[in-house]
């Protein structure tokens, strides 16, 4: 149902055999109840700037490509980095190749302008195939994924955490040899020298 369409925005866009698994994730996210399916999503579009676009993605698989900066804004600014985490690919090539498959997507799914009543069976069948971005669309996952961070947001604070306790073991080794030496230096200061006391002795 799908295959031209990932085909040419995985050219297109340059995200390639990942295009695939991001076409299950926007459709975890069409078929979304909480979201209000078709119907809401397309609402929230609108509400971010893209009124104009969305009256002509109904029914028509060939709609245009939508702007990234309002598909951004209706789906959260963390939806587009986690989904570009967990394909491991650049966040602008994912938006870019989002914007393009969402309204076509819409298009194919609604043939007559009919909105489907409930999951077609190839549509499922995508979401069975790739069942790991499915769940990484919910408001869950997008609150708590760490992989929606870069990489060297935790190589970063991974060095200062060792660095930290690095110079914490130091300054506890140098102290500590400090403060168990000094009872004893302060003992042999009122001990008399051996030598001192028979020169003293008539």
């Amino acid at each position: 149902m799908f295959d031209g369409l990932i085909h040419e925005v995985g050219e297109r866009s340059g995200l390639g055999d990942k295009t695939a698994e991001l076409l299950a994730a926007l459709l975890a996210i069409v078929f979304d109840e909480r979201l209000g399916g078709i119907a809401g999503l397309l609402a929230k579009i609108r509400q971010h700037g893209g009124s104009e676009a969305t009256t002509g993605w109904v029914g028509n698989p060939q709609a245009a490509a939508v702007d990234p900066r309002v598909l951004d804004g209706a789906l959260g600014p963390e939806t587009l980095p986690l989904l570009a985490g967990r394909l491991n690919a650049p966040v602008a090539i994912v938006a870019n190749a989002a914007a393009t498959l969402l309204p076509a997507l819409i298009g194919h799914l609604t043939p007559g302008g009919r909105l489907p009543v409930s999951v077609p069976t190839a549509v499922a069948g995508y979401l069975v195939r790739f069942p790991s971005l499915e769940s990484a669309t919910s408001p869950r996952a997008r609150r708590h994924d760490a992989t929606a961070l870069p990489r060297s947001y935790w190589l970063r604070w991974g060095l200062l955490l060792a660095s930290v306790l690095v110079l914490g073991h130091c300054v506890a080794h140098h102290f500590g040899g400090h403060f168990a030496a000094a009872p004893t230096t302060t003992a042999e200061a009122g001990r008399p020298a051996a030598g001192a006391s028979a020169r003293i002795r008539p």
